[in-house]
């Protein structure tokens, strides 16, 4: 971990316990009661961990008006070039050129008015403390960092800009390393956005799925399925781990490779599966997987080595990797968790797994990805 996380966590460590700063507390309020309002557009630079532990970095523009936003990724990491991120107020549709396909969800402004209070959900879950000013895209900026009250939660710091509330820059922070970034290079207040300027139409051809409501468990989404993880690999940028021991019986599937539909608003962390089946059970190994005894909001914080969290469930992180191994019911659990502790990357095409990274490239240290993310608007270096 680099000594500026470090910092970071340290710095919410000497804050819990401490009463919430009031200066932050209400720059913060002022910030929730202006969501979803104010027309601009703005550059931004976006950096994400995805699903195999890798940092992406794309740039972003966006046009916004009252509770309508366009978002356009116009460069960074070849797999998100060419995302739309569009809410009309109505629905939220997402673009992904790499899946082929388009994602409708709820419109984001619905789905903040059934949350109830937003206010009440962070003093119930974080300290708020105002940190002081900064230069974030010419303009000055309120920094607010939101720590955690209780283990396991992210630290997330933003930068508000106190002459129209707006976030300029926001960054999340889980298990004492940075996990997002957004930076606000460009920001121009009151364009005259028409409302054409805020809309899209997905190209010709493009099929749509309508994705489950927020907390709907019911429902679900057909996955994208593939035959090797070199296929995952060149569509989608992330790497694959799956098990080199399985129980006696089990095979990888004849396509095992699933990748769900993104959540809304987020491309980046993908629930990525790989399916071993014996008849009609199946052991599934998944990366970017949550443990069931978590909340909404938690960081994933989890043991580095495979935990049984409930019968034929293991939980655990490796190389910064979020992974979940269920298997059925009738599988003894030593053979469930020695087909976890055998988890590897996956390096070639007829799915044979090597332990370590030596023959794969990675990019899974923040300031070696983004050394100048510190100053907006600086130069950014591409990835490999």
């Amino acid at each position: 971990m680099s000594q500026r996380w470090t910092g970071l966590a340290v710095a919410c460590l000497l804050l819990r316990g401490a009463f919430a700063d009031a200066t932050g507390e209400s720059i913060l309020e002022q910030h929730v009661a202006h969501l979803g309002s104010g027309e601009y557009t703005a550059s931004q630079t976006i950096v994400d961990r995805q699903s195999d532990g890798q940092y992406v970095r794309v740039s972003a523009e966006l046009r916004h008006r009252g509770s309508r936003e366009l978002t356009r990724y116009v460069g960074g990491t070849p797999p998100y070039l060419g995302v739309v991120l569009n809410d009309d107020g109505k629905r939220y549709l997402m673009f992904l050129p790499s899946d082929r396909r388009g994602y409708v969800y709820p419109s984001r402004e619905g789905w903040r008015r059934g949350r109830g209070d937003p206010m009440q959900y962070w003093r119930d879950r974080y300290d708020v403390d105002y940190v002081g000013d900064e230069q974030v895209a010419g303009r000055r900026a309120n920094h607010l960092r939101l720590c955690p009250k209780t283990a396991g939660r992210n630290q997330m710091d933003f930068w508000i800009d106190p002459a129209t509330w707006i976030s300029l820059r926001f960054r999340l922070a889980a298990r004492g390393q940075v996990s997002h970034e957004t930076v606000t290079t460009r920001i121009t207040y009151n364009p005259g956005l028409r409302d054409g300027d805020l809309h899209y139409d997905l190209p010709d051809g493009v099929p749509v799925v309508t994705m489950p409501k927020p907390g709907d468990r019911t429902a679900r989404a057909e996955p994208l399925r593939f035959a090797s993880p070199d296929d995952v690999r060149r569509r989608f940028g992330i790497r694959l781990m799956q098990p080199t021991y399985l129980p006696t019986g089990y095979r990888r599937d004849t396509q095992p490779y699933l990748i769900y539909p993104p959540m809304p608003g987020n491309v980046f962390r993908r629930r990525v599966s790989v399916m071993h089946v014996n008849g009609n059970d199946a052991v599934v190994l998944t990366l970017g997987g949550m443990p069931i005894d978590r909340h909404e909001g938690d960081s994933g914080e989890a043991d580095t080595e495979p935990r049984e969290v409930k019968p034929g469930v293991f939980f655990w992180v490796k190389e910064h990797v979020r992974l979940a191994l269920i298997g059925p019911r009738g599988v003894d659990s030593k053979e469930l968790r020695r087909s976890a502790d055998s988890v590897a990357w996956c390096s070639a095409a007829n799915g044979r797994c090597t332990e370590g990274r030596a023959t794969l490239p990675e990019t899974t240290d923040f300031d070696a990805v983004v050394p100048e993310i510190a100053a907006p608007g600086a130069a950014l270096p591409g990835l490999d």
